[in-house]
């Protein structure tokens, strides 16, 4: 149509011809689903890997007291409760921990550097999780945490909290 107007929607002004198109329409599209970017969906472009951190409301964290100071575990499971993640407060294994620090099982360093910064600390406080990270947590309490990802200590360094 000499009026400008794209009377089929088509994405060609004038009138219909009747050709639809195949849906390819010159994209180089072979219906493959592969946009021809060479990008494999796996966050790989080559370059710096791809980070992919779970969302804090799948990671779950077991904070635990690790200097006998009363209420401290539940007002730092509080901090990351409300930013999202499962927390639970608990009893440390023993309560002369010096140092405070956040333990990762496989899989979740991303998550605990996360956790470490929302409870003021770095990077400086992670730490990969012993082989059995319920040795972390008071024997009363191994059950309750037992599929917890992060295992947070707080330590007489109050580095996080």
């Amino acid at each position: 149509d000499a009026d400008g107007v794209d009377q089929d929607c088509d994405g060609v002004d004038g009138p219909d011809t009747g050709d639809e198109g195949t849906g390819d329409e010159g994209t180089g599209d072979d219906g493959t689903g592969d946009d021809g970017t060479g990008d494999d969906g796996t966050g790989d472009d080559g370059g710096t890997p791809g980070v992919v951190v779970d969302p804090p409301e799948s990671v779950k964290v077991a904070v635990a007291n690790g200097r006998g100071e009363p209420g401290l575990g539940s007002s730092r499971a509080e901090a990351l409760t409300t930013v999202g993640y499962v927390a639970v407060p608990v009893n440390a294994a023993s309560f002369d921990n010096e140092l405070s620090r956040v333990y990762y099982t496989a899989g979740y360093e991303d998550e605990a550097k996360q956790v470490a910064d929302v409870l003021g600390g770095g990077a400086s406080v992670l730490d990969a999780a012993p082989a059995d990270p319920l040795a972390l947590v008071a024997e009363s309490s191994r059950e309750q945490v037992a599929d917890f990802h992060i295992f947070v200590v707080l330590g007489s360094d109050q580095v996080l909290g």
